[in-house]
């Protein structure tokens, strides 16, 4: 199928296989290391992802199965933190990176010409 955007197209069917609760992360060494050096500021790995109010942004589907999601999720006041992840087995997920952007961040520079489109 593809790599999908939020703000490009994102079909219902790629919806459907984005978890919408609770899952438990498992790390990568990349990730903990992007989690200690962000530009703004140290995050706090969480021991549990709620994807109930998260923000899906980008999905990647190969034959119908789901190879990596991002979202955003609230972290603070001034910051949402951006999950990559990849699913495992039922509710753990593998996070590859994670960055903070601040809320106010309106990401102007989305390449649409990587995306599938309607």
């Amino acid at each position: 199928m593809g790599l999908y955007h939020a703000e490009v197209f994102m079909p219902r069917d790629v919806i459907a296989l984005i978890p919408t609760d609770i899952v438990e992360p498992f790390y990568s060494g990349h990730a903990v290391q992007a989690a200690a050096s962000d530009r703004y500021g140290e995050a706090v790995l969480a021991i549990q992802i709620d994807l109930k109010s998260a923000k899906l942004i980008e999905a990647e589907v190969e034959n119908g199965k789901l190879l990596k999601y991002v979202v955003r999720c609230h972290y603070d006041n001034t910051r949402d933190i951006i999950y990559v992840l990849c699913p495992r087995f039922r509710r753990v997920v593998f996070v590859k990176t994670i960055w903070f952007n601040l809320k106010t961040d309106k990401h102007r520079t989305l390449d649409k010409n990587k995306y599938v489109r309607a």
